[in-house]
Order: structure tokens, then sequence, then C-alpha cells
């Protein structure tokens, strides 16, 4: 049984416990500027918890709800129609994806709609730029041909990928290009983030540009490694992946699923890991993966490592249990 009480190791894994002491190096700035789009009622409750909070779910004519380190908390403030209409004017507009950034920061903010293409919901996502996430995983994000990623909405993914990104930074110097779907890995704005300044960000904008900007990085600017903000939306993506080898990149890229075995149930995912699915629904091995390791982040204190990611879609094809490392982390605050 692991630190994580009730939950037992499947077979073929194994686990380590890592310490981690994280720093939180957001600007106050950062914090700061997710406030003048709410509603001024809102300002002394959400500022209360900036630092804390996750995410804010405001819909029309219900009570908004936070999610305070994974506490979800429902409070007795509805919002209108007004605020919500008042926040689409001030967000400038979504994106074809319902998501637009928060300039300056690496927040985001999604849109839903009712049947009438009013907005009717948004989701704000707390950004935060914590150094300590990453450093168990040093040695596989510095020597792998390639990391997959995945993981829940909220598991906190993005907050890996960017100590990941900044780690790499640190190593390397120059030669590494973020292709930022949303700009919520380095921030939305044309200023730099000054943790950055060691990367190349190239911003998306609407999602059909990616395979265009995801082209161009791995093929026009001597990039040594990319990584690359959910692959596998947009037409013509995965292939470009997969062709990345011969123009010399190594590519990190975060994958939709919620784990190795559900990510391979993917048709538009398949071709990354080498995988071809016959028309009875079979599905065979035909080449290598895009990836050298994979990465499931379960939890933000709990990680499951694919050493090696061939080894593991074998197992998984043939019904086997693949091995693992389950990593869990005690996280402590250096500041």
């Amino acid at each position: 049984m692991t630190p994580r009480g009730s939950f037992l190791l499947p077979p073929n894994a194994t686990h380590r416990i890592e310490p981690v002491y994280l720093t939180d190096i957001t600007r106050e700035s950062e914090y700061q500027a997710i406030l003048p789009i709410l509603p001024p009622k809102l300002h002394d409750l959400v500022n209360r918890y900036l630092h804390e909070v996750d995410e804010i779910k405001m819909d029309a004519n219900k009570p908004v709800q936070l999610r305070i380190r994974d506490i979800h908390i429902r409070h007795d403030y509805i919002v209108t129609q007004g605020e919500l209409d008042t926040i689409n004017g001030k967000v400038g507009g979504f994106k074809s994806n319902g998501r637009k950034g928060v300039p300056n920061s690496t927040h985001r903010v999604a849109a839903g709609y009712n049947d009438m293409e009013r907005l009717d919901k948004v989701t704000f996502r707390v950004g935060r730029i914590l150094r300590g996430v990453a450093a168990p995983f040093r040695d596989i994000i510095l020597s792998s041909k390639g990391i997959g990623i995945c993981g829940i909405p909220a598991s906190g993914k993005t907050t890996f990928m960017r100590d990941s990104i900044l780690l790499h930074g640190e190593h390397q110097g120059f030669g590494i290009n973020v292709v930022d779907t949303s700009n919520e890995i380095m921030g939305e704005g044309d200023t730099p983030h000054p943790a950055f300044l060691n990367v190349r960000q190239d911003k998306v904008g609407e999602p059909e540009n990616l395979v265009p900007v995801l082209k161009r990085a791995i093929r026009s600017h001597g990039t040594k490694v990319i990584y690359a903000d959910e692959v596998g939306y947009e037409q013509g993506d995965v292939q470009l992946v997969l062709q990345a080898d011969r123009f010399g990149p190594k590519i990190t890229s975060s994958v939709h699923g919620d784990n190795l075995r559900d990510v391979l149930q993917n048709q538009t995912l398949m071709p990354l890991f080498g995988i071809q699915e016959s028309a009875d629904g079979s599905r065979r091995i035909i080449g290598k993966p895009a990836f050298q390791r994979f990465i499931e982040v379960r939890h933000r204190n709990h990680f499951v490592v694919h050493d090696d990611l061939s080894e593991s879609v074998e197992r998984l094809l043939r019904n086997e249990h693949p091995r693992t490392e389950h990593v869990f982390t005690h996280a402590k605050r250096a500041s």
C-alpha cells in the first residue's frame, strides 16, 4: 500500500516518495490580473483567496463556485446574465475553441453558450508558475527523446509542463520552443514572462492555426526541443509530430486522456503510439511511438511514469499491466 492510503499499486508497478520544495514565482501582478474581469461584487471574495483559488465557475442565475486546493465551495452570490455579458466584453471575444487567455498572466477563461448562442457560463482557471513540481523527473525530462503527458482536467498537468519547460531551459539554454495553443503555458500578451527568457513561445491564436505554427517550429528555427500543448485536436498535427524526428527536434506534448490505456483508445491519437486500428476494431503495432517515455498526471501529487513507452503499448494491447513507476510527491512550500 502506498502513502495515498487506500490506493493499491497495480501489478508490475513500483513506487517512490519524493519530497519537493515548491516556490511560487507567479508575480503579484499576474494574480491581480484576473480581478478586473470579475464583477466588482466578487472582488473581495476572490481577492481573499487569490493565492489559493484554482478555479472560478460562474453560470447565469446560479451561485458562483470556487475550487480552492481541491475543495469546492459554493457561495451564495448569484451571477447575473448582465455580469456575464460584461465579462464577454472585457475578455474581448473568445477564440473558436471557447477559450481566451488573460493578458500578462497564465490565467485562462473558458466560455459556454446557451441554445441562442449567448454566453451563459464562464470558467476562470488560475494559472501559477510553481518551481519544483518537475524536479523528481529531472533526469527523465533532460534525457528523453520526447515525452507524452496526459492527465484529467485540473490535475496539475499544465503546471507540471511549465516547470518542465523551465527546467529544460535552464539546462539547455536556447533551442526550446513552446507551441502554446491557448497561451496558458507561457502567458497571454506581448511582454515575455521573465521566467521564460530562455524559451521561445510560438503563439497559435485560433486553434486552426496549430498545424502551420507547429510546422514552422519543427522546420524553420533550428529548434532542439518542442513542447506542444494538446496535440490531437486539429487535422494534421499528429502527422507533424510523427515527422518531427526526421527534422531533429524532440517533442514533448500533452494529449487528451486520463491515463495511457485511455489515450490508446483514441483513434486520432493511435498513430502517435505506432498503432493502427483494423476494420474489425482490432489494433496492431505498425511502428514506434513518437515519444520515448510517457507520464500520467493522476493528481498534483501523484504521477505514473512509463519508462519504456513502446513496451507499455505492447503490454496494454495484450491486455497486460504495463511496467510503471508511481511517484508520490510530498510538497512543501519553500516560499
